[in-house]
This record gives structure tokens, C-alpha cells and sequence, in this order.
């Protein structure tokens, strides 16, 4: 297991040579309660069928402890879900949400999600797999 952490990015774990993140530790840096994301992250058909738990020990911890983590690639879409957070960061919470809601307009109405090249480079895959999740009970290829 490895973890890493760049300024201004997020804390991650890769495990099995797939990335995850701690929930947990945005909410803290959101300023909102992890408690009630939780229980939303499980109560979700899709992301409860993601969540591992990750025996690891992250910087300035002192122990190893469990985790729950996601795997990376369902950041965003979590992200998506929240609307209030500590008001230094709402701004960038909004700027992001609307990006978000640009980008999922390009890829379904602007018909990127059919393009050979977008799908290439949505999710570039070191390892060769499919960039589509797998292990989460999804389908492969989402067409």
C-alpha cells in the first residue's frame, strides 16, 4: 500500500494497484460532517457498492487504523452530492459543481461519451484495464 498527498490534492491509498480516497478526511477539510456523509455514501446504490475498508496509517496519525475509503474515480461524483461546506470554500465548491454540470452536458448531450477519443482519454489506464469500474457491481462499459 502507498499512500500520497501533493498540496491542494487529495489524500489517496493505492491498494492492488487501484487508487481509493478517505472520505472522511474531505469532509474534515469541507468543514461538514462525516457522520451524516456516511450514512449518504451507504444509503447510495452506487457508491455503498464501492466502499472498502483500508488498514493503513496516514501522515500524522501515529497508528494504523481502518479506513473507509472510495476509489478515486467516484471523488467527483461524491463531490457532486454536496452543497454546503465551510464558507471559505463554498466558492470552490460552486465553481466546481458547475463545471461538473458542463462537463457531464459534454459527455452526454454533446455526444463525447461516444467518441473513441474521449473514452481513451477519459480515464487513462497505466495497467491496460478498462477505465470503467468493475468491482463496484457496475457494468464494464456503461454504452
Amino acid at each position: 500500500m502507498q499512500y500520497t498527498r501533493q498540496p491542494r490534492n487529495v489524500a489517496a491509498v493505492t491498494k492492488d494497484d487501484r487508487c481509493y480516497f478517505s472520505p472522511r478526511h474531505v469532509c474534515d477539510a469541507l468543514g461538514i460532517d462525516w457522520k451524516s456523509q456516511h450514512v449518504k455514501i451507504m444509503a447510495d446504490q452506487v457508491l455503498a457498492t464501492c466502499v472498502v475498508e483500508i488498514t493503513t496509517q496516514l501522515p500524522g496519525t501515529g497508528q494504523s487504523r481502518a479506513y473507509v475509503m472510495l476509489p478515486i474515480e467516484f471523488l467527483s461524483g461524491w463531490l457532486f452530492t454536496i452543497k454546503k461546506v465551510r464558507p471559505e470554500v463554498q466558492d470552490k465548491l460552486n465553481v466546481f459543481r458547475a463545471e461538473g454540470f458542463v462537463a457531464l452536458d459534454a459527455w452526454f448531450r454533446k455526444g463525447l461519451r461516444h467518441s473513441p477519443t474521449a473514452v481513451a482519454s477519459a480515464a487513462p489506464s497505466p495497467t491496460g484495464r478498462s477505465p470503467w469500474p468493475t468491482s463496484c457491481g457496475l457494468r464494464s462499459n456503461p454504452q
